[in-house]
């Protein structure tokens, strides 16, 4: 861009005169070439040092009786794609969770007293002190494959879960699921009782992978769930 001003006779420098010349012409660019406002403060400065008027600037000119200055070209501001699409992605849902809470009762594996009459020698679950009433959730999305009255059991649900791994949940005071149902991880399929042979209100909780029982706790916890919490 080229700014153009009247040729004057040349007449003695006057330094507060150049100052103010140099002022307003600093004012001229910036009100005809706006895209100087939208850089950074640096880019300001180096167009204001390159508006410096020579001391003798009346004493040369153009045949037409003007004198010239060139001011250099400002860099363009970075092109930013506003038809771009942003995929947002949401948080999955846990694949396992808690079944209960409560403390850790009668573990897995082999016990020698048993709690009550009729109970085998092994123990197959891991008991969890639930209150009476309290939710029952599954461990882990999956279908219904049992849901009713099985013996020492009494109220008991079994889901079936991916890769042969199976859940199952005893003792309860009432089921809230059916045969065949879907459920989500988390999800409330009954509430904890003490049916069946049982000495009081808990959650036993049942893994087996491959239609084999294995220790509930270790289980869970390399799927970062631990049992016996709040």
């Amino acid at each position: 861009m080229t700014i153009r001003s009247a040729h004057r006779p040349p007449r003695p420098v006057d330094p507060s005169r150049t100052r103010r010349r140099r002022a307003l012409l600093a004012a001229a660019l910036l009100a005809v070439a706006p895209s100087a406002i939208s850089h950074s403060e640096p880019a300001l400065a180096h167009v204001a040092l390159d508006l410096e008027v020579p001391a003798d600037a009346g004493s040369a000119g153009s045949d037409a009786g003007e004198q010239s200055y060139t001011v250099p070209a400002t860099a363009e501001p970075p092109k930013v794609d506003r038809t771009a699409e942003v995929t947002i992605v949401q948080p999955s849902a846990p694949a396992w969770v808690l079944p209960a809470a409560g403390a850790l009762r009668d573990g897995f594996g082999p016990r020698p007293d048993a709690p009550v009459a009729g109970v085998g020698a092994y123990h197959h679950g891991q008991d969890i002190g639930a209150r009476c009433g309290a939710e029952v959730r599954a461990a882990a999305g999956g279908r219904v494959v049992q849901a009713g009255w099985d013996g020492t059991y009494g109220n008991w649900i079994l889901l079936q879960h991916a890769d042969g791994v199976q859940t199952g949940y005893a003792h309860a005071e009432r089921l809230l699921v059916h045969v065949g149902q879907r459920v989500k991880a988390g999800a409330v399929i009954a509430a904890a009782g003490s049916t069946g042979a049982s000495s009081g209100c808990h959650l036993h909780f049942e893994v087996r992978v491959h239609d084999t029982a294995v220790d509930p706790v270790a289980f869970m916890r390399t799927r970062g769930v631990r049992l016996g919490s709040r």
